[in-house]
């Protein structure tokens, strides 16, 4: 059978779901696999988008759903579950806020249909925009110096020489350079051009709504999941590995949890849905669960794509052994004694840096990324490319033409993927992953044929990149001989690179961090607030597709 390739594109009016569970702190894996797609998905110009007449604005529909009835499946989080729902709503926000203030040129952000500036007055929070101290954060974004890293200097101290002088070092391996020289000249110079065209022209106005609410406001989400229930076996459950995995004291509600994980999905029938690598267990359950209703009622459930990210591989403990996760529901004293192994986005700086210094690596003398026996350094490695493309997205114009609007290390930050030419090469040599063809039965059962507007700012667009091998902590969808040219400047130095990591991670929450602090000191005024809206916002909705759905049963 021919295998057929799938393009995402982000239209007007596109949906897109992610779920956080209250359980903790919110940590770097929450944050990559989930949070910061979500917030930072954009539409971006490409020629689709300009043969077009276009909206006034492209609209983004992001539905964050507060998933506490989730966090039921260990009630040893009952007495701290209020606490940990108020503190991820602020992380949230203040993730959005960082967003908005970064990309407000082009971008308005509504949350449960209220604009962000405008929400921000309740309580006087619209204060917090004008202190002296978040204007100093807000410059320092533009003025920050970057001196500091090495992938920005060569051995001789000269800054930026990443952007001029890396022809040579692509010679020695063979990378495509864009000396004039080389048979690969005409293609970068094309690709250049294309790239620089796309990023200095001036960006879509577009406006992002974002709906934020807690599971347990809405009833329809238990009352589905009853009905789901109906549909599902025990021994299906019992048999799957999300259950096999605890040893003893199992909850129905653990049993369970795809199920109430595909109510949460289809009362909102969102386009895309934004989950971490280590979901995919629970969505091949429901997967399952979906065929037999379906086989019940004909076209009843039709599940969403899951949406493809660059750095979608599973975030690991900085042990680089199991995933970095808020807590087991099977020994919560053993993630007490782990959490030196967790980085949690507000850290402070000293104990980021203490964390990673500790972090474990192996015996091996080279830092290389890529390699099947070195998943320890990998996923060191997976957070600092994560950390380094958005630094380099975020280099102050000032250093190249004071006229471009746009960063001009961005092409060299896109540079880190393999572009889709790279990609088919790949593939050619490659066998597929088991976890990729599971992703390519997921989203072969599931369309979206509405009118197209424009692309999702991503390259990664074929379905074997959705799924990255996890077993190594490896990402495919990096480019590895760019990412070992970047990994170079370090010569070997692994203290270095473990000093800068920790820099990077904590100069990346910054501003966030001081509007998570401000938004603390509001007592959750603000969050019952948003809370209630978005329950305004969705239930309607929630209760017109449980309505047809019971009417699908004849109840």
């Amino acid at each position: 059978m021919k295998r057929t390739k799938w393009k995402v594109y982000l239209r007007s009016g596109c949906t897109y779901l992610t779920g956080i569970k209250p359980s903790g702190s919110i940590h770097l894996g929450n944050y990559i696999g989930c949070l910061n797609p979500i917030i930072n998905l954009e539409a971006k110009r490409n020629a689709h988008f300009e043969k077009r007449k276009s909206e006034k604005a492209v609209k983004i529909y992001k539905i964050i759903l507060i998933a506490d009835l989730h966090s039921l499946t260990s009630l040893d989080n009952l007495p701290i579950l209020r606490k940990n729902i108020v503190d991820s709503v602020n992380t949230i926000l203040s993730l959005i806020i960082d967003m908005y203030v970064k990309k407000k040129k082009y971008i308005q952000v509504f949350i449960n249909n209220v604009k962000l500036k405008h929400l921000l007055k309740f309580g006087n929070m619209n204060q917090m925009l004008k202190e002296e101290m978040f204007q100093q954060l807000t410059r320092r974004m533009t003025s920050q110096d970057y001196q500091f890293y090495s992938f920005l200097k060569d051995p001789s101290g000269n800054e930026y020489s990443y952007v001029k002088n890396d022809s040579e070092v692509c010679r020695e391996q063979n990378i495509p350079c864009n000396d004039a020289d080389t048979p690969f000249h005409s293609q970068l110079e094309k690709k250049n051009e294309e790239n620089q065209r796309t990023n200095v022209e001036k960006k879509i106005k577009q406006k992002h709504y974002f709906y934020i609410f807690k599971q347990s406001d809405i009833a329809q989400h238990t009352s589905l999941y009853y009905l789901i229930n109906s549909f599902t076996s025990v021994n299906m459950l019992n048999t799957h590995v999300h259950v096999k995995n605890v040893p003893k004291h199992k909850s129905v509600a653990l049993l369970s949890y795809p199920n109430l994980m595909l109510a949460d999905i289809l009362l909102y029938k969102p386009d895309y849905l934004i989950v971490g690598v280590d979901q995919k267990k629970n969505t091949e359950v429901m997967k399952t669960i979906s065929r037999k209703i379906n086989s019940y009622i004909p076209h009843m459930i039709s599940l969403p794509k899951i949406f493809p990210s660059k750095f979608y591989v599973q975030i690991m403990n900085l042990d680089g052994q199991q995933k970095m996760s808020k807590h087991n529901d099977d020994d919560l004293s053993r993630n007490v004694k782990d959490s030196h192994n967790i980085i949690y986005l507000f850290d402070e700086k000293h104990i980021i840096e203490k964390k990673i210094k500790k972090s474990k690596t192996d015996n091996y003398n080279n830092l290389i990324y890529g390699q099947s026996d070195r998943k320890e350094i990998n996923n060191l490695i997976n957070l600092f490319f994560f950390f380094y493309y958005y630094k380099m997205r975020g280099v102050p114009s000032h250093v190249s033409e004071p006229s471009l609007d746009t960063p001009p290390l961005t092409p060299r930050a896109d540079q880190l993927f393999l572009s889709k030419q790279e990609q088919t090469t790949q593939n050619k040599f490659t066998s597929v992953s088991t976890a990729s063809q599971n992703a390519r039965s997921y989203n072969h059962t599931v369309t979206c044929s509405d009118k197209v507007y424009s692309q999702v700012c991503t390259d990664k667009s074929d379905e074997e990149k959705l799924h990255p091998s996890s077993r190594n902590n490896i990402n495919r969808n990096i480019n590895p001989q760019i990412g070992n040219h970047i990994l170079s400047f370090y010569n070997n130095n692994y203290a270095t690179f473990k000093y800068e990591l920790s820099h990077l991670i904590y100069e990346h929450f910054v501003l966030p961090k001081f509007v998570y602090s401000v938004l603390q000191s509001d007592g959750g005024n603000l969050v019952n607030h948003v809370l209630s809206e978005g329950k305004k916002c969705l239930s309607r909705r929630a209760a017109k597709t449980f309505q047809n759905f019971k009417k699908s049963l004849n109840i």
